[in-house]
């Protein structure tokens, strides 16, 4: 009984082995037709089906040839990635090789490594490492900047001339890294000096110690320095009240580019002009449509100033003035801009800011090649720009917020 139990179910050994095995060759055989016939993804579920995960990996790899858009792919390349794991074959070995080549040769294809792109690479290095190509995974190394890693890769694949240009590219990194670093600090410390021309010239040396990724944050903030910069003009305001200090000649109307814009409507776009006269001020009449006016008296040409008066632009504006050797005082008494205080250093004097036209004053002005330079009026006080004090005089800036004990100024212009 034992033995024809032992010889049945040897025969039924025998029986499910060789059913098994025309089950296993018929999917072989659909599976090498399949693939004979360019169908790589029936190709792949019959190589599945036989347990040949090598060739199921290599047919994601050819389906991922004929894929009609990146993302289709890379899907693809991936999957076939997933069936090497585990298997340390030689040709699951070859076929990871394959499969690292295509991702790499997709990143490049796209032209810019964005974050999505440099895991990809990521993953190619890794197939490369696991299939015994150290070249392969120092490229993929050097590429994402790890040049520790590619160094490495490069040492154990005996490539020493690719091990060398690694090393010297990672110690020119470092020096651009010193140079940037300190460009940026001295960028800052100029800043809080109040100097931002010094400023711009250490983010010049920055920008051009930089890498393409630095370059462009470093270009953004010099281009947005010099937009905040003031050129001919000073506009401060503390509270409602406004101030407005600007270099001579002080040219008048309508444009927003003139020196003190006036929005009336009787205000021609070129109106006039405050220029300094030897030891006073003459007003120049532009050629106006509505004119301009001295006392009520209609101007023509050339007319220097008395020391003190109104003068008239248009049909609705009026401005007093003060005016001596080193300045001109101007307040808008009638207009759109009524209040306006404005304040014209003679070319080379110094101004003073006060609260109003008859406080004491607060912060003492001039222009250096038509850019304002602000100290305290006092040598005693300290002037604080955006909370931080500063020595000597400082070139502000739009946005910039100027203290000097209790009096608070923001540059508007």
């Amino acid at each position: 009984m034992s033995r024809l139990f032992g010889s049945r179910g040897g025969g039924g050994h025998r029986r499910r082995g060789g059913l098994l095995s025309g089950w296993l060759g018929g999917e072989r055989r659909r599976a090498l037709e399949a693939e004979a016939g360019g169908d790589y993804v029936e190709a792949a579920r019959a190589f599945a089906a036989t347990g040949d995960r090598a060739k199921v990996a290599e047919m994601h790899l050819l389906d991922s040839e004929r894929a009609p858009d990146p993302d289709g792919k890379l899907a693809a390349l991936r999957e076939g990635a997933r069936w090497t794991e585990g298997d340390e074959d030689e040709d699951t070995r070859k076929i990871r090789q394959r499969l690292a080549t295509a991702l790499l040769a997709w990143v490049r294809a796209r032209g810019v490594i964005t974050e999505g792109d440099r895991v990809v690479v990521g993953e190619a290095a890794t197939l490369f490492r696991a299939a015994g190509d150290a070249a392969g995974a120092g490229t993929c190394h050097e590429m994402l900047g790890a040049s520790v890693a590619a160094a490495d890769a490069y040492q154990t694949a005996g490539e020493v001339d690719r091990l060398e240009h690694v090393l010297d590219t990672e110690a020119a990194r470092r020096r651009r890294a010193v140079a940037l670093g300190e460009a940026v600090d001295e960028h800052r410390l100029r800043l809080r000096a109040g100097d931002p021309a010094g400023a711009l010239v250490a983010l010049a040396v920055g920008i051009e110690a930089a890498d393409a990724r630095d370059r462009a944050a470093l270009q953004r903030m010099h281009d947005e320095l010099i937009a905040r910069r003031l050129e001919g003009r000073l506009e401060l305001r503390s509270g409602s009240s406004r101030r407005l200090v600007v270099a001579p000649p002080v040219t008048i109307g309508r444009e927003l580019d003139s020196r003190l814009p006036l929005r009336d409507g009787g205000v021609s776009r070129h109106h006039a002009e405050l220029v300094p006269d030897g030891a006073g001020w003459s007003l120049v009449e532009l050629g106006s449509k509505n004119g301009s006016t001295l006392g009520g008296v209609r101007v023509a040409g050339k007319l220097p100033l008395p020391p003190e008066g109104e003068l008239g632009f248009g049909d609705r504006c009026a401005v007093r003035f003060v005016c001596n050797a080193t300045d001109l005082k101007l307040e808008i008494v009638r207009g759109l801009d009524h209040g306006l205080q404005v304040l014209v250093p003679a070319g080379g004097a110094n101004g003073a800011i006060a609260s109003s036209l008859a406080s004491t004053p607060v912060l003492t002005v001039r222009f250096v090649e038509g850019r304002a330079r602000l100290r305290a009026h006092l040598a005693e006080r300290v002037l604080r720009v955006n909370g931080s004090s500063v020595a000597g005089e400082v070139e502000p800036l739009r946005g910039d917020v100027l203290e000097v004990g209790d009096s608070r100024w923001e540059v508007v212009g």
